[in-house]
């Protein structure tokens, strides 16, 4: 039957991610592991011929298409972004550091802040991000070693290094600058673009703009679920984007 064959492709599909995301000890496993056993359960109910299997294989169907709506959705305030013509303020959004040094999600916010800081050379420059417990300086000191071994000139480049949010980011970024009226570009990773955009009203800037680094895909499906995760939760009147779990910011 071709939902038992449905159900059995799917349940392989969602415990490899399993497997991949336990290897990488990411949250993603568990999700991924559900899923896979919810499959697996449909599976053997058409197994045996038991009425409940349609149900349950249906029910996987309805949660599948939830789960790519859900990707769908986090993934299109980066589609839409349009950079203004004129910008004040250039702000990357910080992220943890890999052995003291921006990892590949950090470099890509950095490239990407680069180059329109070069297409826009009457903007200013702001990188944010305070010290982890686990990390020897803050992700903002990194941030600038790194963008001034692109060529940039250390006076080029604003420094804020105490905060450990993405609220955070942008709290002291109007703190420091009073620009809440500046046309800012905010810098960060496509999958966190739409809750960056929010915090960013909501923190009194009134004319971000968005500035999306792409992610690569074998990363970018798990990043965008949490994110959906955390947005729906934003939605429900929580804000979950203040809690930090350690020194990683949500």
């Amino acid at each position: 039957m071709l939902l038992s064959q449905l159900m059995a492709v799917l349940g392989t599909a969602a415990a490899l991610g399993c497997a991949a995301s336990f290897k990488h000890s990411t949250l993603m496993c568990f999700p991924y592991g559900l899923y896979a056993l919810l499959c697996g359960a449909a599976w053997a109910l058409f197994s045996i011929g038991s009425a409940a299997a349609v149900p349950l294989a249906v029910l996987n169907l309805a949660l599948l298409a939830a789960f790519v709506a859900a990707l769908l959705w986090v993934q299109r305030p980066a589609r839409t972004c349009r950079t203004p013509e004129r910008l004040d303020w250039i702000v990357v959004l910080g992220c943890k550091l890999i052995n003291g040094r921006p990892g590949r999600t950090l470099t890509r916010r950095l490239n990407a802040a680069l180059a329109c800081y070069r297409q826009h050379p009457e903007a200013r420059l702001m990188v944010c991000g305070g010290k982890g417990e686990d990390e020897a300086r803050s992700e903002a000191e990194a941030m600038a070693k790194f963008l001034v071994e692109q060529g940039l000139c250390p006076e080029e480049i604003t420094l804020e290094d105490t905060s450990r949010t993405t609220a955070e980011n942008l709290r002291n970024f109007l703190a420091l600058t009073g620009a809440a009226d500046a046309a800012v570009a905010v810098v960060t990773s496509d999958f966190h673009m739409g809750r960056a955009l929010n915090l960013a009203r909501q923190e009194g800037l009134t004319n971000a703009s968005g500035l999306p680094a792409k992610t690569p895909r074998i990363s970018w499906i798990g990043c965008a679920f949490r994110e959906a995760l955390i947005l729906g939760a934003q939605k429900l009147g929580f804000r979950p984007s203040n809690i930090t779990i350690g020194s990683k910011r949500l």
